[in-house]
């Protein structure tokens, strides 16, 4: 009797834990939305890290993530730059807080969010509809953030309807993953489309080794009704996606030129003054405001814009040491993905890990809430 009193206490922490960390993922589409600097999603942020330091189970990847963010303490302690404190709290949080969805029962947070999802995504819809825009970027003051969370939202829509057998459970899923592709249509982001190219690809090879014929028709019916409804809709954004692409001064070629020399511009200071190559410059550095807060380092820099590269960011901002253990950590949630061999969605797990990797060579993923639950999502051994 004792030790069921316990399981079922038990069982209710873990339930409230698990709403926690799905309302910390939901309500971090509304990013603009808050009281001045307190946006909806810091106090659910702020208390699943917490529950995580007490409650979550610990496993040899906490290990790497404590030891990288004491490398990043470090970093933030030495640093001559204000603000590189601010920057280290926003990390901690950020990456204790995801931590626990590598620990907790999946199929209690996919039941949360096929609840919240479908809210998200039809305020984006809403949004997308009543305001005039070049690039769709929703809640946020960037698109490719949006994508990013829009990747998470599509592989808990695809995990959703391999893992819970309910009819209603696998239409609120398929409803997603139709709305989802359309909102990063909207949004014009390049490393977007191919990140959902890659995705889509995953999912079309595993529906159509035993699903080919159903997976025929639904696709003759999709074309079917987009070609009636709404080709004047797709004609439009395939323009601006060629122009985007091909045409326009901030076209593939461009964009990557400009991410290059962000990305080297901060590490040319550190390969100059290399005592700032073990901990580095501290956390935020690569940005433009804080940059000016390093002696002499504006005269190495070409633009205002802060490195994209995750991975170089993290060289530049936290230390070749911080880098190590950044490393570490995706290494073994790869190899908690191998552990799902036997699931139908593990190609798409590995198409979802892929697609974090190239959007963290595209944008700055650091303190990004949604980048680092999907990571976590990745390394849980329940999935």
């Amino acid at each position: 009797m004792f030790k069921n009193r316990i399981r079922l206490h038990l069982s209710r922490r873990t339930w409230y834990y698990s709403l926690l960390l799905a309302l910390s993922l939901s309500l971090h589409v509304f990013n603009m939305s808050g009281l001045g600097e307190i946006k909806l999603f810091h106090i659910t942020a702020v208390l699943a890290a917490f529950i995580t330091l007490f409650f979550a189970r610990k496993t040899k990847t906490f290990l790497f993530i404590v030891c990288f963010t004491i490398c990043v303490g470090i970093s933030a302690v030495l640093s001559s730059a204000a603000g590189a404190v601010k920057g280290f709290l926003d990390l901690l949080i950020v990456v204790f807080c995801c931590y626990g969805v590598s620990t907790v029962r999946v199929n209690d947070l996919l039941r949360f969010l096929l609840i919240l999802i479908p809210i998200d995504l039809l305020s984006l819809l809403f949004d997308a509809f009543s305001t005039s825009f070049y690039r769709f970027q929703g809640f946020y003051n960037d698109p490719n953030y949006l994508c990013t969370t829009l990747l998470v939202f599509f592989y808990l829509s695809i995990v959703s309807f391999f893992r819970i057998k309910s009819i209603l459970a696998r239409t609120v899923a398929v409803i997603n993953m139709a709305i989802i592709p359309i909102l990063i249509i909207m949004t014009l982001s390049r490393t977007g489309l191919l990140c959902a190219f890659i995705m889509l690809f995953a999912l079309l090879f595993r529906l159509i080794k035993k699903h080919f014929l159903k997976l025929a028709i639904a696709t003759i019916l999709v074309f079917s009704v987009a070609n009636h409804f709404a080709s004047d809709f797709f004609g439009a954004e395939y323009s601006l996606i060629y122009e985007r692409v091909f045409e326009r001064n901030d076209n593939i070629e461009n964009a990557g030129r400009l991410r290059s020399e962000l990305s080297i511009q901060n590490l040319k200071y550190i390969a100059n003054h290399p005592l700032y190559l073990f901990f580095g410059l501290g956390p935020g550095t690569t940005d433009g405001v804080m940059a000016k807060e390093i002696p002499g380092l504006d005269k190495y820099r070409v633009s205002h814009h802060r490195d994209h590269n995750t991975l170089t960011s993290c060289l530049s901002e936290y230390g070749v040491v911080a880098l190590f253990f950044f490393v570490v950590i995706f290494i073994r949630v790869f190899k908690s993905i191998r552990r799902q061999r036997n699931r139908p969605y593990y190609h798409i797990s590995i198409a979802f890990y892929f697609t974090l990797i190239v959007f963290s060579f595209s944008i700055w993923q650091m303190t990004y809430l949604p980048f680092w639950w999907g990571v976590f999502l990745l390394n849980n051994k329940n999935l």
